[in-house]
């Protein structure tokens, strides 16, 4: 049955036709992602929905007895006395329920003994309740703010940050428990685990059914039952996640090809008759003549271009970018950094993931200066040059031009050493003519994080500073910005929470743990493989694989150690740096053979075979750095 019907929807904002003849459902207890690119209209699609916006055409219905909950990208929560009660604002479904029962209850009480139909109601009423939210909304609204990590204080609500007005806001939605949640992007301003709960939550425990518009990959791929994608104007449906819509629209992106390529050549045809006889064009078969301008006609609409490449501006760094040595940081009573060390290299991509006030944007703020560590040394490399993006987007004048802003009204800007016209680099970021002499107070959410990345990335750094970079970005412009930063082998330190991110450019990882502990993994997989490994076992020996402890400092030499390198060592110390980086060469090597889909289809045994062999190869790459680690540290206490 359904919750929502969408049939022929058409929209159009300043002469631009957003939708043409959308239509869809939403069955009761579907879970659906709505994917698109930025401006592709996914956020005035909700508004459509939520009757904030009629549709010029078109119509939209939901069954009379389907309760609907949004949570927009706009949060306004500023006119509610707390935090609790915006939160219990949304049990509009608990109170019908439960008003109903103490008016049932009181009319029994009333009357002389109740009816069989009156007990069957006041049952039903009370499994109701129960399945709301119990008779404890309170404690169902704190458990669920616990979860999101809302501390439910006096803090007045014009006091607290964006993010957590966002996280209050998706507190209120949740604890409805409505028959539909319309999300826009749920998981902007959460910690990793907080995801992680959230996804379990949506998956699991919420019976309702959900409209989910997120960039996190991961999410999609294991919540959604059923993808929509806006594309071009029109919707695409794909049964499954992100994986299986991934599948789904490359095989429809080859249909179109091949139907694109027939239109044409049926075209030419035509038009080729149609020159070839001018005279039979006034007196024979009209209908050809019609065919052909309907060839033409028909053409497929002409869709935003896709970001297909990044260019930056970078200079060369040198091979140590930054040192951190046994720095301590606290602010009051909270320990951020305890004796924590850290050398980043060229080439490294570190992700940084913890809870929310761990620490993570504070060590950007270390390495770019902003903030002196209450003990130890940063030590910045010569020819490092930090470019930070700010999970603010606060570069951004939002009274300015998308023109004048990205070129400080210049006709051409710099990028990779190349001159090139303003436009046509705002073009390259899918804004359009249309958008140039508009103000960017009146960009969607993802349109200014496009604008913000396209600005961030004329500034001339050589080491990106991004922090929560994925925010409000399209999975398409996050796709051009991972290959981005993994095929120029950037330099790069992200704080995100963004797992499939992440994973794709990360080579290691620092996790913030709490109480100033720092832990150093070799890549995604291995700090979650880790983190959920069992505990240790009665006889107190652990499960969790030995790993060096690289986050704080290097192993330590011993005080026999501490005279300085022995002979053998010295040459040892000389030559480790080309054994290093040929033993990333064959990771790097065996990760590209990895990479290719059709492998394990095709030669299911070399498929196998790589997959033991990169285990192999990064073990020993783990074994070179560490033992790296020991020999610098010894060689630096001469």
């Amino acid at each position: 049955m359904s919750a929502l019907v969408a049939k022929d929807l058409h929209f159009s904002i300043g002469g631009k036709e957003l939708f043409d003849g959308v239509s869809f459902s939403i069955q009761k207890h579907q879970k659906i992602g709505l994917v698109g690119d930025n401006g592709a209209g996914k956020s005035t699609l909700v508004k459509l929905l939520e009757g904030k916006l009629t549709p010029d055409s078109g119509e939209i219905a939901k069954a009379r007895d389907v309760e609907l909950s949004y949570l927009n990208q706009e949060t306004n929560i500023e006119d509610c006395k707390d935090v609790i009660t915006y939160i219990l604002s949304g049990l509009k479904r608990w109170k019908k329920a439960h008003d109903a029962y103490e008016s049932l209850c009181k009319d029994i009480a009333d009357g002389n003994s109740p009816t069989d139909k009156q007990l069957e109601m006041q049952s039903s009423l009370a499994q109701d309740i129960e399945s709301l939210g119990g008779w404890n909304p309170e404690r169902f609204a704190e458990n669920v703010a616990s979860k999101l990590g809302i501390t439910l204080g006096s803090t007045p609500i014009d006091k607290l940050s964006g993010g957590e007005k966002r996280r209050i806001a998706l507190a209120r939605a949740l604890v409805s428990n409505a028959d539909l949640l319309i999300l826009d992007e749920p998981t902007n301003h959460l910690d990793i685990e907080t995801i992680e709960w959230l996804e379990g939550y949506l998956k699991n425990e919420f019976k309702g059914a959900v409209l989910l518009i997120t960039h996190d990959r991961y999410v999609l791929d294991s919540v959604v039952d059923k993808t929509l994608e806006i594309d071009g104007g029109k919707i695409y449906s794909y049964d499954g996640g992100w994986e299986s819509y991934l599948e789904g629209k490359a095989i429809r992106l080859e249909q179109s090809s091949r139907e694109e390529s027939n239109r044409l050549n049926k075209l030419r045809r035509e038009l080729d008759w149609l020159r070839r006889s001018p005279k039979a064009r006034s007196t024979k078969q009209k209908a050809r003549v019609q065919r052909a301008e309907s060839l033409r006609d028909n053409s497929p609409k002409q869709r935003a271009g896709k970001i297909k490449s990044i260019k930056v501006n970078t200079s060369q760094t040198g091979k140590d970018v930054a040192v951190l040595e046994h720095i301590d940081l606290a602010f009051e009573t909270k320990t951020i950094l305890q004796d924590f060390s850290l050398l980043i290299k060229k080439g490294d991509r570190i992700g940084i993931m913890g809870k929310n006030g761990a620490g993570k944007t504070t060590l950007l703020r270390l390495l770019t200066e902003e903030l002196k560590p209450s003990a130890g040394k940063v030590k910045i490399g010569v020819r490092t040059k930090f470019n930070l993006f700010s999970q603010h987007r606060d570069v951004l004048d939002l009274d300015k031009s998308l023109l004048g802003f990205i070129a400080d009204n210049r006709d051409t800007i710099e990028i990779a050493g190349q001159t090139m016209h303003a436009t046509a680099y705002l073009a390259s970021y899918q804004f359009g003519p249309e958008k140039h002499s508009q103000k960017i107070r009146t960009l969607s959410g993802g349109e200014r994080a496009r604008l913000a990345l396209a600005k961030f990335l004329l500034d001339d750094g050589n080491v990106f500073l991004l922090d929560e970079p994925t925010n409000d970005l399209d999975v398409s412009t996050l796709g051009s910005v991972e290959s981005m930063l993994v095929e120029t082998n950037a330099t790069v330190v992200v704080v995100t929470h963004d797992r499939y991110f992440l994973d794709k450019v990360a080579n290691s990882i620092l996790a913030f743990e709490g109480d100033g502990k720092v832990t150093r993994y070799e890549s995604y997989q291995q700090a979650i493989a880790l983190s959920k490994a069992p505990p240790a076992s009665p006889q107190g020996q652990t499960n969790k694989p030995k790993i060096e402890k690289s986050d704080s400092e290097p192993k330590k030499p011993s005080k026999k150690d501490a005279k300085g390198l022995t002979f053998t060592e010295q040459h040892e110390f000389k030559d480790i740096d080309k054994k290093i980086e040929a033993a990333e060469k064959k990771v790097t090597a065996i990760n590209t053979a990895l990479a290719d889909p059709s492998l394990y289809q095709t030669d299911k045994a070399s498929f196998e075979e790589l997959q033991k062999s990169l285990a192999t190869s990064e073990l020993e790459l783990s074994e070179l750095m560490s033992r790296w680690e020991y020999l610098a540290t010894k060689d630096s206490a001469t």
